[in-house]
């Protein structure tokens, strides 16, 4: 297990030189600070004084909070492997931005490319390694209680990922074409300003027919849309859960792709319990990122709970009393 720290450290910077570092706690903003380099001489020194305050006064607010051990941001990107592999990574984000991702156009014609996610905890890995991946600003607000990351990569600076969309996402491919008609010139803007709006609605969505797009429903898609979508839980056995209204010929692709394991509901998403949610997450989980640890819980939690039943200890089920309290805090982090 190890510590998890709320608050934030943001760089500052004056034109191109670097001023220091400014640490915020969101809602609890009257008790951030800044280090600066010339207070402290060295951007490492002042870097290690943001830290320490973080850490210190994370403790005193009470907003300090455990989870299972995790290795450092950079050290998980490397192993990710996926992620430095150009396809997998390309099919994962299409996934993610299929279905957390956003394309618009202003009332000024300026594309835009935009991604949330809410967590009160830390920036959420993906939504870092988006802006490593394709640049873009990112900013955090208040939104219903719950803090929102969001990412925003607007105009020339969109063409890499939208281009990543056109060729690898299914419900947006068509936004992503039109929206790279901007850089062009043989649509008018007015005219893009429009499909662009249309295609937002449900009924256009649902239009889509996933099935044209079959080659692209891979692993690495799947895990980004379960990372946008899903949702992991367990009360008694493990349960997947994976909603998808905008696009019930996508959801049936899905079901389908898993050998009609679970249920399809309403048309709205696919349940896979117990056996089944295992076999899913076992095969999505090296292509996770968001969910990743909640899934390796889960299936150690499955691992603790069937194959261990005859030799299991009590530390084996004070280990999945902690597994299964962790699942359960990440739906309100």
């Amino acid at each position: 297990m190890e510590l998890v720290y709320a608050g934030s450290i943001t760089i500052r910077r004056y034109r191109t030189k670097l001023k220091g570092h400014s640490v915020g706690f969101g809602k609890c903003g009257h008790h951030g600070s800044f280090f600066g380099v010339q207070k402290y001489g060295t951007e490492e020194a002042a870097f290690e004084a943001a830290k320490s305050y973080r850490r210190e006064t994370s403790d005193k607010l009470g907003l300090t909070t455990v989870r299972p051990s995790m290795e450092s941001f950079w050290e998980r990107v490397t192993n990710c492997g996926f992620l430095h592999t150009e396809n997998q990574s390309n099919q994962y984000f299409a996934g993610f931005l299929d279905g957390d991702g956003c394309i618009s156009m202003s009332k000024e014609y300026l594309i835009c490319v935009g991604v949330s996610q809410s967590c009160d905890s830390q920036i959420p890995l993906v939504i870092e390694y988006l802006q490593y991946r394709y640049g873009g600003c990112l900013s955090s607000t208040k939104r219903n209680a719950r803090t929102a990351h969001i990412i925003r990569v607007s105009g020339l600076s969109s063409v890499p990922i939208l281009t990543n969309m056109a060729t690898n996402s299914i419900l947006k491919t068509g936004q992503a074409e039109i929206a790279l008609h901007c850089f062009g010139g043989e649509v008018s803007k007015e005219d893009i300003y429009n499909q662009l709006a249309n295609c937002k609605l449900l009924e256009s969505y649902q239009r889509v027919n996933a099935r044209e797009y079959t080659d692209r429903l891979t692993l690495p898609y799947i895990a980004g849309i379960f990372d946008a979508e899903g949702c992991i839980t367990f009360d008694g056995s493990i349960r997947v859960k994976l909603a998808q209204r905008s696009s019930p010929s996508l959801l049936g692709m899905i079901h389908e792709f898993f050998g009609g394991r679970g249920s399809v509901e309403n048309n709205d998403y696919i349940v896979w319990h117990a056996a089944d949610a295992a076999s899913v997450l076992e095969l999505i989980e090296p292509y996770l990122v968001y969910k990743r640890d909640q899934a390796i819980c889960a299936l150690k939690i499955r691992e603790y709970s069937t194959i261990h039943v005859q030799k299991r200890t009590v530390d084996d089920k004070n280990h999945i009393v902690q597994l299964a309290s962790y699942i359960k805090s990440q739906k309100y982090t």
